[in-house]
């Protein structure tokens, strides 16, 4: 199962990096950046699901941070002891 943040090659074209976009329509796609990058070719492209094959962990560890999105707000208190 490939997950986003691992490497990636395509088995056709061979095209490696990491997958660092997923779409989900009838079929799954990948979109996979190129590490190194080279002349004018482009340093990413999108593949489906069974074009692809995992090559090993990517990245990992990346720091998961708020986005903006709802969350609940806990009132603050000045004085701990009161209730």
């Amino acid at each position: 199962m490939i997950k986003l943040g691992d490497k990636a090659r395509d088995k056709v074209s061979g095209f490696a990096g990491i997958v660092t976009a997923k779409t989900e329509w009838l079929n799954i796609r990948f979109q996979i950046n190129a590490q190194k990058p080279k002349g004018s070719k482009p340093a990413a492209k999108w593949f489906d699901e069974n074009q692809i094959v995992r090559i090993g962990g990517g990245i990992k560890g990346t720091k998961k941070e708020h986005t903006g999105g709802a969350r609940h707000a806990r009132p603050q208190r000045s004085d701990p002891g009161r209730v």
